[in-house]
């Protein structure tokens, strides 16, 4: 059985609960891109390869109706979401996102909506983490000696070789 519900809309901390007192959820945007890589190559062209995928992003509206109390809770939640790297996980009703960390928000009040009300747009970016596999270079020197004797070039004859006919 799924630890969450579809029908569910919920931004959770490590522990999997709510990580402030939001009253809804109104918006949520999901963008996921991949990017490949070129490099320029010989006589303008260009060569481009493989695919690299990048983090998924989040933008969602948080709702906060009637207590001041409980909005500037929240601001201050988001204030140290986006200083530090805590990840949350988003639940929508198609998806789970983990490893989302804040990386934005904005707040906005209107008089349409109630001078009370308060919706603050908050920006995810996943955390992806990479498995780097770390080897040792194995070094094995060969014996100087052991080397097979190279010819130098040509030699300068010296006046002993052509006493003795060494040369």
């Amino acid at each position: 059985m799924p630890l969450f519900h579809t029908d569910r809309w919920a931004v959770l901390n490590q522990y999997d609960q709510p990580f402030c007192e939001y009253d809804g959820i109104d918006n949520v945007d999901n963008s996921a891109q991949a990017d490949v890589p070129t490099e320029p190559q010989e006589e303008g062209r260009i060569y481009a390869y493989d695919k690299v995928p990048l983090p998924n992003e989040l933008t969602l509206v948080l709702l906060f109706n009637g207590d001041y109390t409980k909005q500037n809770a929240a601001m201050d939640i988001l204030d140290s979401a986006v200083k530090n790297t805590e990840v949350f996980k988003i639940v929508t009703p198609e998806r789970v996102h983990e490893n989302m960390t804040v990386v934005g928000y904005s707040g906005s009040r209107s008089a349409t909506n109630g001078a009370n009300s308060f919706a603050v747009t908050v920006n995810f970016r996943e955390i992806v983490d990479a498995q780097i596999t770390v080897r040792t270079a194995q070094y094995s020197p060969r014996n100087p000696t052991s080397a097979p004797k190279v010819d130098e070039g040509r030699k300068q004859p010296s006046v002993l070789a052509d006493l003795f006919g060494l040369g």
